[in-house]
C-alpha cells in the first residue's frame, strides 16, 4: 500500500494553497496564511475575551476584597446577576462594569497575539517537518 503524499503549491496574492493527495485518492486542501494573520487573530481574540469577562473579573475582585475585618460582608443569596445589577444601580449604569478595563485589555491583546503567533509558527514547523521526514530504518546488529 503506497502512502506517499504529493504536494501541489499554488501561489496566490496573499496565501498559498497546499493540496495533499492521500493513498485513497481523496484530497485535503489547507491554506497557509501569512504569519501576521495569527497575531491579528490572537489580538482580536484577546480583546473579545477581556471584553466579555470584564464584569465577572470586577465581581471576583470585589468579592475577594470584602472581609469582615474591613467591615464588609457579602449578603447571603447574592448571586452573580444580583451583584452585577447592584453595581450598575449604585455606580452609574453598565459603564461601571467596564471602568478601568483598558490596561487589562492591552495586556490580553498582547498575550493572546503572542500565543497565537507562537502556536501558528510551531504548527507550521511541525507540519513541514512531518511532510519531509523519512522513517529511520535501523538494521539489527
Amino acid at each position: 500500500e503506497n502512502k506517499a503524499k504529493t504536494f501541489e503549491m499554488r501561489k496566490g496574492s496573499t496565501s498559498t494553497t497546499k493540496k495533499t493527495e492521500v493513498a485513497d485518492s481523496s484530497s485535503i486542501t489547507a491554506r497557509d496564511y501569512p504569519r501576521w494573520h495569527h497575531s491579528v487573530a490572537g489580538a482580536a481574540a484577546g480583546a473579545s475575551a477581556r471584553l466579555l469577562t470584564a464584569p465577572l473579573d470586577l465581581l471576583k475582585i470585589r468579592r475577594q476584597l470584602v472581609t469582615p475585618a474591613n467591615g464588609g460582608n457579602i449578603p447571603v443569596g447574592s448571586g452573580v446577576v444580583s451583584s452585577l445589577s447592584n453595581i450598575m444601580k449604585s455606580e452609574g449604569g453598565i459603564r461601571s462594569l467596564f471602568r478601568g478595563n483598558l490596561a487589562a485589555t492591552y495586556l490580553w491583546i498582547g498575550y493572546a497575539a503572542v500565543q497565537f503567533a507562537c502556536y501558528g509558527s510551531a504548527s507550521s514547523f511541525l507540519q513541514g517537518y512531518a511532510a519531509t521526514s523519512n522513517t529511520l530504518e535501523v538494521e539489527p546488529p
